[in-house]
């Protein structure tokens, strides 16, 4: 990782592609699924997001790692409570 002022496109682009824009297609893509799984066979499902600690704590040169991992633990909290 480097400091904010260091970081190029390229690597803003893809650490947003990778840790932001993937999980939230892939929620996309299964909600569908799983919700009709709880509607036809009462059956509960779940998706499991593994993000990180530095959620937490942004710090010196990771704060763009720490700002996409944010992301991905509000997008579960989130999903848990609209389904």
């Amino acid at each position: 990782m480097s400091p904010w002022v260091d970081l190029d496109d390229s690597n803003v682009q893809d650490m947003i592609s990778i840790n932001v824009l993937h999980p939230s297609y892939l929620c996309k893509l299964l909600t569908p699924q799983l919700d009709k799984r709880i509607d036809e066979k009462q059956q509960k499902s779940a998706i499991v997001f593994v993000s990180s600690l530095a959620s937490f704590m942004p710090n010196t040169g990771n704060l763009l790692y720490s700002c996409t991992k944010t992301f991905v633990s509000y997008l579960g909290e989130g999903l848990f409570y609209e389904f």
